[in-house]
């Protein structure tokens, strides 16, 4: 997870929707570790990235369900995804079996 962090902390600026959601879920995969990678100051800082990323509102449905799937993993807590579900759920244009998902 140390290289995925050193990775995205040097790529983060040019990531689109899919690409954090596949950072976050293969963080997420070190389910024993998620502790001290919740810790790490690049994570804290990948967040940030993340939320000021997700103001922009152009995530896919199923990539903001990856990201709070692997965020719950992880224990780790955004605001900014929450508002975001919360718009997404009232777009009409959402599908219902993405937002379950």
């Amino acid at each position: 997870w140390h290289g995925l962090l050193d990775y995205a902390e040097g790529k983060s600026a040019g990531f689109n929707d899919v690409n954090w959601a596949t950072t976050f879920s293969k963080l997420g995969r070190f389910r024993r570790e998620a502790r001290d990678i919740t810790r790490d100051p690049r994570f804290r800082s990948l967040l940030v990235g993340l939320e000021g990323r997700i103001k922009k509102g152009d995530f896919g449905t199923r990539e903001i369900a990856n990201l709070v799937h692997a965020l719950g993993i992880l224990g780790a807590r955004s605001d900014a995804v929450v508002r975001y579900i919360d718009n997404e759920a009232e777009n009409i244009a959402a599908k219902p079996q993405h937002i379950s998902n």
